[in-house]
């Protein structure tokens, strides 16, 4: 039971975070860049077009703890690199959405190990 509601869960939030693309809020009051709509567009459409399908895959679903890897290694042309930047650090330091998969993980294990001590 323990384990199915994990799966539940996670799955959950796989799909919350993969049909809601992470972006900070305060993003517009970046400072270094005069064309926030379009690096908001491109990253969106990079996010459905790219991401989106990796994180759904059925045999092999992207963790979610690696999305900053994987979204610093997309080429997200026309798009400030300053932009992208600040969007992959604030998801490295800030966006607790692409840890939440592996806590929920580890909470499991958890109370796994619990029952059985």
């Amino acid at each position: 039971m323990i384990i199915a509601i994990a799966k539940e869960s996670i799955a959950t939030e796989r799909k919350h975070l993969g049909n809601h693309p992470p972006f900070p809020q305060n993003f517009d009051d970046e400072p270094f860049c005069a064309q926030h709509g379009t690096c908001k567009k491109v990253w969106t459409d990079k996010w459905f077009f790219m991401v989106l399908r990796r994180i759904h895959h059925p045999t092999a679903p992207l963790p979610l703890s690696l999305l900053p890897d994987v979204l610093e290694e997309i080429d997200h042309r026309g798009m400030n690199p300053e932009c992208k930047h600040s969007i992959l650090t604030w998801l490295r330091q800030s966006c607790t959405q692409v840890q939440k998969e592996e806590d929920l993980i580890k909470e499991t294990v958890t109370t796994v190990q619990n029952l059985f001590m």
